[in-house]
């Protein structure tokens, strides 16, 4: 399954259209034969020529995935230094746990760091663009107690990159699943709500994160502009200089907000729009305090 999300690179390049997949069916892979293939496309970021189709370039992310880790999270497109240079790249907070960056006109593997708490993986090997996968990711021998869980490090929740501070703003989910092999070492039960995993409340703070878990809380998403970056929650958004960090901006939803918030400037004032379809809806500029009734 493809990403709804098709993106248009810049009209010189020889890519002009990306795309990212969703994991392969049936979960257990097991099922599909004793060889341990790759799933070759599924979890992965794909440039096609727009004007013929074909494949440009691919890069698979989760290779013969395992624990529901696609690629379907957002792309952003920047031209950003590296080295002294100016390279065409497009980021990816992948579901996995690792943020990548690679080259837009290559496919070229740049960078893939951690952004999260990751235990089924050890790093991404650059020379083959794999994961180097731990122990811990096996869960087919004995329940395993895996980060990110299976809703992703981060998911469809909107990230953004600040071209002021050269910064990309994800909203992260740490948590954990547990996995087990039900049918084959879970005793009695074969499964659980037609699921054969079990979301984990095992809390994991070793790694200092404490002051963006305050600003940015889990699973808010994040758009820039020049002059903010805005984070979305349940509550409604919090608006904050995206130098100083200091908060500019707060208004309430009057509801559950909904789908991804955007951006647009009327008659030379930012505002920004996110559904609210409990009770309300998100129309007003970034510079009011709150919501007037």
């Amino acid at each position: 399954m493809f990403s709804t999300k098709i993106l248009l690179a810049a009209a010189a390049l020889a890519v002009s259209g990306l795309a990212s997949t969703a994991n392969a069916a049936p979960y257990d892979l097991r099922q599909l034969g004793p060889a341990k293939l790759d799933s070759l496309y599924t979890a992965s970021i794909i440039a096609l020529h727009a004007d013929t189709g074909r494949l440009a370039w691919f890069y698979q992310t989760t290779p013969r995935d395992s624990w529901d880790y696609d690629s379907v999270q957002k792309l952003i497109l920047a031209d950003v230094k590296i080295g002294g240079a100016t390279q065409p790249v497009i980021m990816q907070a992948s579901k996995n746990g690792f943020f990548y960056v690679l080259d837009r006109t290559t496919g070229k593997l740049i960078s893939a760091q951690n952004y999260t708490y990751v235990n089924w993986a050890s790093h991404i090997d650059l020379h083959t663009g794999r994961p180097v996968l731990t122990s811990n990711s096996d869960w087919y021998a004995s329940p395993k107690n895996i980060y990110p869980s299976w809703a992703g490090g981060h998911t469809w929740n909107p990230m953004s990159y600040s071209g002021q501070t050269h910064l990309v703003y994800i909203p992260v989910l740490d948590v954990p699943s547990v996995w087990v092999d039900l049918l084959h070492n879970g005793g009695t039960v074969k499964y659980i709500d037609g699921f054969f995993t079990v979301n984990g409340i095992i809390a994991d703070d070793t790694y200092s994160a404490e002051d963006l878990k305050r600003l940015y809380p889990a699973g808010e998403p994040a758009i820039s502009d020049p002059e903010r970056v805005t984070a979305w929650s349940r509550r409604g958004s919090r608006a904050r200089d995206p130098a100083s960090r200091q908060l500019t901006n707060s208004t309430p939803s009057g509801g559950m907000v909904g789908p991804s918030p955007r951006l647009a400037s009327i008659r030379g004032r930012t505002r920004c729009r996110r559904s609210a379809p409990c009770s309300a809806r998100l129309d007003r500029p970034l510079e009011s305090p709150s919501i007037r009734r």
